[in-house]
């Protein structure tokens, strides 16, 4: 069982890098230091990653929207509809990836 705080951490990271599929962000737990020390280097399976999102889906919007009003943009409107963009993304990756 992963921590709560761990998986968005990593997710709010890799979408915010633009890295979209739980499948791709499972490697880069797996390769790159900066998530790797994250998760302390027990990487989460890819489907880890999807449950978590759709579990947690209003809490990772309102984070990233959060991160982005505190970053460059200063309309909190544009930063949620960037950040729900951000979750669409991550599901189309992940059914594409799973047609496969």
């Amino acid at each position: 069982m992963f921590a709560s705080r761990m998986l968005a951490s990593i997710l709010i990271l890799a979408y915010s890098r633009g890295r979209f599929a739980s499948e791709e962000i499972e490697e880069a737990c797996r390769n790159e230091e900066d998530f790797r020390y994250l998760c302390s280097s027990e990487a989460p399976e890819a489907r880890v990653f999807r449950r978590f999102r759709r579990m947690h889906a209003k809490s990772l919007i309102e984070a990233l929207g959060n991160l982005s009003v505190e970053g460059a943009i200063t309309d909190v409107s544009v930063a949620m509809e960037r950040a729900r963009r951000c979750l669409d993304l991550a599901v189309a990756a992940d059914s594409l990836a799973l047609d496969f």
